[in-house]
């Protein structure tokens, strides 16, 4: 199974606190917005997984279930 990276994702560390998830999820959400990049098919991909990463390691139950699975899912 291939677990994308919410913490690469955001370029944070996998100890970032919520204040630091936060402001790295606006930073990276105004710079791929879809107003703001216009029919370029990449930066919406990236916009969807900054929102999918952010969602996930903002909510304190969910981002523990994230980490217990990609200690599981780490490739050897």
């Amino acid at each position: 199974m291939n677990l994308s990276n919410y913490y690469d994702i955001l370029k944070v560390k996998t100890n970032a606190s919520p204040s630091e998830i936060k402001s790295a999820y606006k930073r990276l959400a105004f710079i791929h917005h879809p107003d703001r990049n216009h029919g370029k098919k990449a930066s919406e991909e990236s916009f969807k997984d900054v929102y999918e990463a952010y969602k996930t390691l903002s909510n304190v139950t969910k981002r523990r279930l994230y980490d217990s699975k990609l200690n599981l899912y780490k490739p050897s």
